[in-house]
Parts: structure tokens; sequence; C-alpha cells
């Protein structure tokens, strides 16, 4: 689900796509880098991050939900503020148990390489930016659902062995 309107709130956004009676495979945040603005108060995007995730739960109690933090800008004066704004959103996903992938430092984008990778605002990445990026975007899913199948694996053998127990049992 993608919201048709950026003009809503993330809260918002996420009532709308509760609200079409679907459940979806994974619920996939990402603060992006507007949204950790110099402008934007930490307080308000724990409060957020809380309500959408306490919202999902409640509407899907299997609800798989993660959280790509804010992406890094280097070369931008906001940078800093960026970085600490997404050690917020890794602290508010840990006390949640949301994974989050920490993309300042999974991309392995530093000051040094960022000018071959970054518009000229310093703040937006260019094409090999986000190829960078999505590399380590795809490397969380994929570890996400890995560990979904192991986890439902162990599950269906512990299952069987109590079943088969059971039978042991009745043959005794």
């Amino acid at each position: 689900f993608r919201a048709e309107s950026n003009r809503d709130s993330i809260p918002e956004q996420v009532r709308c796509a509760l609200s079409t009676g679907r459940k979806f495979g994974l619920y996939l945040f990402w603060g992006s880098t507007n949204d950790a603005g110099a402008t934007i108060d930490p307080n308000e995007q724990v409060a957020g991050i809380t309500q959408c995730v306490t919202e999902i739960r409640a509407y899907d109690p299997k609800a798989k939900i993660a959280f790509f933090g804010s992406s890094p800008a280097p070369l931008s004066e906001l940078g800093p503020w960026i970085e600490r704004v997404a050690e917020i959103q890794r602290k508010t996903c840990l006390r949640l148990k949301v994974p989050f992938l920490d993309q300042f430092h999974a991309s392995g984008i530093t000051t040094r390489d960022a000018k071959g990778l970054f518009r000229e605002d310093g703040l937006h990445m260019n094409e090999e930016g986000y190829r960078r990026l999505m590399t380590a975007q795809a490397e969380f899913i994929a570890e996400i659902k890995l560990r979904n199948i192991n986890k439902e694996y162990i599950l269906k053998r512990t299952e069987e062995t109590d079943r088969l127990q059971d039978e042991i049992e009745d043959l005794e």
C-alpha cells in the first residue's frame, strides 16, 4: 500500500491502509530524510512510530513490521541532525521490537565517497547512491524473510515432535 497523497500524516496513511481490510506480508516504514529535517520534533517522531506500530499490531497481531532509518546525508549541513534522528528511530524500534535498518552504517556511505553518490544539494542521493542504499535494504528484507522461514520451520518440527511423542505415549 502506498498513500495517494503525502499530505496526510504517516499515522493517517496507516489508518487508510488498514481501512482497506487487507493484511500485508510486511509493513515497512522508511524514515525519510525530509522527515528528519531540523524542524521535526524528535518526540513527535517517537510518538508517530509508536502509534503506527500499535495500530498495526491491534489490527493484525501477527504483523511483520520493519523500519528503514533515515538515509545518510554526509555532505549536507543537516547530516549530523539526521543521524541523531535516525538514532532516535533506532531506539524507538528497539523498544517496540521492530527490526531496524541503520542506513547510515549499512549503506557504507561515508563523507569520503559521498560526492559521487549525492546530487548537488548534498542531501538527496543520485542514482548510484540509491543503488547502494537499495542493496542494503534488499539484504535487510531478505534476512527478515529468512528468519521467518526458519521460525516457521522450527515451529513445524516442534509440532511434529510433539505429535510423535503423543503417538509413542499412546502405543505404550
